[in-house]
């Protein structure tokens, strides 16, 4: 939703490589890893992984998407078991969930049955038993298996060279997790601008940081595990709980690296019918927001392509439900202020404190207790949804 805007990004992320990848010896393990394999397909697949290391590990987002194009044209094979044993591995585990619960249900049908001595169905619900059972064993044992194989064998073999657990796992001094957050200074999640992701090291003890999320999940992409680009400085909720491991090369979303939603999806309230809160603002302190309005996110943006990825970033990261649900009361009070804080209230102040406010953001960053311009909406939780319903009531 908030673009990540630095302009040191390209040094940082030649420094990412010289300090990490390079200074770690991964660059000599995967020429290594090339010399020893035997495999034809797999050899000419790590020559090529060589031949593009730099722009693996630094190139920017366009850059990799080009990069998976490139591999999936002349390695369809292998690309396509990473994606097929990442989508196999999930819908396999949903499978067998389902079918444990229709075996132990009909489990329960037979001592039913059984008891009431009706042969007839005893037996069907038998011959279902077994039937799913058979399922779940092929399900196992022939689908996945030749996929499973060649994924998981170059896994293994990516796992000391794109390491990203080592890349964590790095003392506080040196580059690694820490450090490029330290360095990115990403203290509010990007994708849902709702929680802080400062970072910090206590000097005896006590360290916070931000999540990376794998914008192209490293289990679809192991070679992108610890490419620059490729880590989103992220909180909890966006990264492990919606992100997962979605597949965001297949279904676009936005790239905070890339852009974010600026002014082209706003926040907006749409006040129900029968609604009269656009007159009585004071209700809005005793009537449930929900029986008052709803909170959405609205494209004004007239690009199919931009607004493709906007749909898919709303949708994975639960932005319109969570904003309406968490977040409808602090809309409440931002509508209220509106009242208050007219254009001509801004104007007064603008006028009587000139030696506070240099611009008419700081004014209503005090109003709202938060920031505005559109360049400062990443250093405040909220401050996306403060700016666009600030500017629809007035507050501006």
């Amino acid at each position: 939703m908030i673009k990540v805007e630095r302009e040191f990004l390209n040094i940082l992320s030649e420094k990412h490589y010289n300090d990490f990848f390079i200074a770690n010896n991964n660059s000599h393990l995967l020429n290594e890893l090339y010399r020893n394999e035997k495999n034809p397909d797999k050899k000419s697949f790590y020559y090529d992984i060589i031949d593009n290391i730099h722009d693996i590990i630094t190139g920017a987002p366009t850059r990799l998407r080009e990069l998976i194009e490139y591999l999936f044209g002349r390695h369809e094979r292998i690309m396509y078991a990473f994606t097929f044993y990442n989508i196999e591995k999930k819908s396999i585990s949903i499978d067998i969930r389902n079918i444990n619960r229709r075996i132990a249900t009909a489990k329960k049908n037979i001592i039913k049955y059984s008891h009431a001595k009706d042969t007839q169905k005893l037996y069907s619900v038998k011959l279902v038993v077994e039937t799913i059972k058979k399922y779940q064993k092929l399900k196992y044992a022939e689908d996945l298996k030749k996929h499973r194989m060649v994924a998981e064998e170059i896994i293994n073999d990516f796992s000391e060279i794109f390491n990203y657990e080592a890349f964590t796992s790095q003392p506080k001094h040196a580059w690694g997790a820490y450090t490029l957050a330290n360095e990115l200074q990403v203290n509010v999640c990007p994708y849902c601008n709702r929680q802080y992701t400062h970072t910090f090291v206590g000097e005896e003890g006590g360290s916070m940081r931000p999540q990376f999320d794998h914008f192209f999940a490293k289990s679809i992409y192991p070679f992108f595990s610890i490419s620059f680009f490729n880590l989103i400085p992220s909180c909890y909720i966006c990264n492990s709980s919606f992100k997962s491991d979605k597949d965001f090369y297949l279904e676009e979303h936005i790239n905070p690296y890339e852009e974010g939603f600026d002014d082209k999806v706003k926040f907006s309230v749409q006040f129900l019918k029968g609604s009269k809160t656009k007159i009585d603002y004071v209700s809005l302190w005793f009537t449930p927001h929900s029986e008052v309005f709803r909170l959405r996110l609205i494209d004004s943006y007239n690009d199919k392509d931009f607004s493709k990825r906007a749909k898919g970033s709303i949708k994975t990261f639960h932005l319109e439900e969570i904003y309406e649900q968490c977040h409808s009361d602090y809309v409440s009070e931002l509508l209220i202020k509106s009242r208050e804080y007219n254009e001509d209230a801004i104007d007064f102040l603008m006028l009587a404190f000139r030696d506070l406010f240099v611009r008419r953001e700081d004014v209503i960053r005090l109003v709202t207790n938060n920031f505005v311009a559109l360049n400062d909406l990443g250093k405040r939780p909220l401050a996306k949804l403060t700016r666009d319903i600030t500017r629809e009531f007035g507050i501006q």
